[in-house]
């Protein structure tokens, strides 16, 4: 009897455990229509948010949450306006809350959101819409507090006005904690604050691609801030730091930017140039490359000079081989970006063969403009449409010569002539200095002379 009586609270106990797993199990599976549970919610996501809030469906799952199904969400504010569309939206709720009629949401998860931003003026006489932004928003037995947020699958689109194609940003996954809203913001962008980490499959630029993005951010003040962030493109690894404004479209922000090793060759589409490093510090406004400005250095470590199209142009126009496949000394090329240019003050390029040093500028949609000062051997040159007898007036004590030339046209198909008026002013120069060492000649042999006497 004493064994029987022992093994009945291990059966109960066995029993109740069964039971209780047998709920859950059903729990999980159980779901229930949650229309007017989820209109209250797209209501007080409308109020807080200042959207057009819609869904196709409300599920209830008693243990995973709400999930809302097919969301579709429309906003102006400063400077454009906002189309987002979710495939599914899920309230992660306390279940212990639930049990007392109450529904406690305090995780927020977005999986596969589109969202498409566009950079286009509002009209006029109809100012952004914002909203009052509670740090808990509830409507009775509804309490949104939610202290994360996760995404899943995001893809974002940045359309800037003027632009004929935007900046793709495809397999955003977020996860930001210690999420709430300050009551001072006018937006729930600039009310949002929060830290965590970010993966971005790919962002697709224009003329370029950002790939493998990942970094830690943070989120409050109406600002995005994050650490150093790693990705990787085409052309080499970087590392960035971003410091964005929330406030408006389009998003102006600061940035640097250190890309190592960097395939210069590639770059270029010609091989030989060795490996590169660039520093780059810049203030932006949109996501164009257009709209950045700033200054930064490019170092080119040693190699030798492919047949680029401009270097196979300079060639031509010296009318001497040798330039190609010149090994050339690690240089520095310090620049600016302005105005959709990249400005070269002075960049110097040293070879066994030929010096050259160039100022100018390349527009990042392609054209060229550079001054370019070769300096070679005068043996063997022929520079077409320049007489013999002026280079040969032109040549210095080391035999050679500083051949000054304008680069025009785009990097595929440049334009190289010789610049002119720098030859005429550099032939008047030498022209002076000729006469006077002349002068000087006549001058010591009249002495020399004198002395005899």
């Amino acid at each position: 009897m004493s064994g029987l009586a022992a093994a009945r609270p291990r059966a109960l106990a066995a029993m109740v455990a069964a039971g209780s797993l047998l709920v859950v199990a059903a729990l999980s599976l159980m779901e229930f229509d949650a229309s007017r549970l989820g209109r209250a919610v797209l209501e007080r996501a409308g109020a807080v948010t200042g959207a057009r809030v819609t869904a196709r469906a409300f599920r209830l799952r008693p243990l995973t949450g709400l999930v809302l199904e097919d969301v579709e969400a429309a906003a102006t504010f400063t400077g454009g306006s906002a189309a987002v569309s979710v495939d599914r939206l899920v309230l992660d709720h306390r279940l212990s809350r639930l049990l007392a009629a109450e529904l406690a949401v305090d995780r927020l998860v977005l999986r596969r959101p589109r969202i498409r931003l566009m950079g286009e003026p509002a009209p006029r006489g109809s100012p952004a819409r914002t909203a009052a932004v509670p740090g808990a928003a509830g409507l009775g037995w509804l309490s949104l507090r939610i202290s994360r947020i996760d995404v899943e699958d995001g893809t974002i689109e940045l359309q800037a006005a003027g632009q004929p194609h935007p900046v793709l940003v495809k397999g955003l996954e977020l996860r930001l904690r210690d999420v709430g809203l300050d009551p001072a913001g006018t937006t729930v962008m600039t009310s949002l604050r929060g830290v965590g980490d970010v993966r971005v499959a790919e962002v697709a630029f224009a003329r370029s691609r950002a790939l493998d993005l990942r970094g830690s951010v943070r989120v409050g003040g109406g600002r995005l801030k994050t650490d150093t962030v790693r990705f990787r493109t085409d052309q080499g690894p970087f590392e960035a730091t971003l410091d964005a404004d929330l406030g408006r479209l389009p998003l102006t922000y600061a940035l640097t930017l250190q890309g190592d090793p960097l395939d210069v060759s590639g770059m270029t589409g010609a091989r030989g140039f060795g490996a590169g490093t660039l520093r780059l510090e810049a203030r932006g406004v949109g996501p164009e490359a257009e709209g950045v400005e700033g200054r930064g250095d490019l170092r080119l470590r040693a190699g030798t000079l492919p047949a680029a199209p401009v270097l196979l142009a300079i060639e031509q126009v010296l009318g001497r081989k040798g330039v190609i496949g010149a090994g050339y000394r690690t240089t520095d090329a310090p620049f600016r970006i302005e105005h959709g240019r990249v400005i070269l003050d002075r960049f110097e390029l040293q070879t066994d063969v030929v010096g050259m040093e160039a100022a100018g500028w390349a527009s990042l949609a392609g054209p060229i403009e550079l001054s370019l000062a070769v300096r070679a051997p005068r043996q063997g040159l022929a520079v077409h449409g320049v007489a013999a007898d002026v280079l040969d007036l032109m040549t210095d004590e080391q035999g050679r010569v500083i051949v000054p030339l304008k680069v025009t046209g785009t990097p595929g198909a440049p334009r190289v002539s010789p610049d002119a008026s720098a030859l005429a002013a550099q032939a008047r120069r030498a022209g002076g200095r000729a006469l006077v060492e002349k002068a000087g000649q006549g001058l010591g042999g009249l002495f020399r002379r004198k002395l005899k006497d």
